[in-house]
């Protein structure tokens, strides 16, 4: 690592005590990817770090590097992300995607784009303007594409079908099939509505700008989280102890 002082712009996706008044930070960098940032003093109320140092929040940093680790030296907060504080599911559910993006994201690999979903992510957590269930899993099936596991839902993977009555997914094999073609899926292949069908495409392939533009009728936003989330879990293969918790309060 080099010895002269980095900047880079980033967001605080998990916090931890170190020693009786430093923090430990991982954040997700727009240069360095995901990295840990030690923060002297950062506990205290009237250290100069403690309003970047806290949970969701995006900052300017400046660090030092000393050894092979990240010291903050300077920093100027951009956002806070405040109104996802207001609201406990809220919290609960950014803490989960902090959780998420921390799994697929590494050290020096960066990751733009993942990066400016959290950002999107935690603004429309905090202004409360779309159904946490959308915002969830819009954001599972956009990481997952990102983080390499894109589902191919141009067409039915047999025929080619872009859109029948009804159509199929393929949890698993991440294909879409139309309905005469669903023997060609896995065992954990779903039928879709056609509003889900649509739903997910938009998720995959939509501009970023746009992710969050649309809206879903109540039983079809319970399907299409229902399916979100078991996508990402199949394809992560493991849980989340923060998700287990977003169902709890939910």
């Amino acid at each position: 690592m080099s010895a002269s002082p980095v900047t880079c712009r980033g967001v605080v996706i998990r916090e931890v005590a170190y020693g009786e008044s430093d923090k430990c930070l991982t954040v997700l960098t727009d240069e360095y990817g995901c990295i840990p940032v030690f923060c002297k003093g950062a506990k205290s109320y009237k250290s100069r770090f403690f309003v970047c140092a806290q949970l969701f929040c995006y900052s300017d940093l400046e660090l030092y590097v000393r050894g092979d680790s990240y010291w903050l030296k300077e920093c100027s907060l951009i956002e806070n992300f405040y109104g996802i504080r207001e609201s406990i599911p809220g919290c609960a559910l950014a803490q989960y995607f902090c959780d998420v993006v921390g799994d697929v994201t590494r050290e020096n690999q960066k990751e733009p784009e993942i990066l400016q979903l959290l950002l999107n992510s935690l603004h429309v957590i905090a202004k409360g303007v779309k159904e946490l269930s959308l915002v969830k899993a819009v954001f599972e099936m956009r990481l997952c594409s990102l983080a390499g596991f894109m589902p191919d839902l141009v067409g039915c993977g047999a025929c080619g079908a872009y859109e029948e009555e009804a159509m199929c997914f393929d949890i698993s094999g991440g294909e879409l099939f139309c309905y005469a073609h669903r023997a060609h899926g896995s065992e954990n292949t779903v039928k879709l509505s056609p509003a889900v069908a649509h739903a997910l495409r938009y998720s995959v392939y939509c501009d970023a700008k746009r992710l969050f533009a649309f809206e879903l009728g109540e039983e079809e936003l319970y399907e299409f989280s229902g399916i979100a989330e078991r996508y990402i879990l199949n394809h992560l293969e493991r849980s989340f102890k923060t998700l287990e918790f977003y169902h709890t309060i939910k």
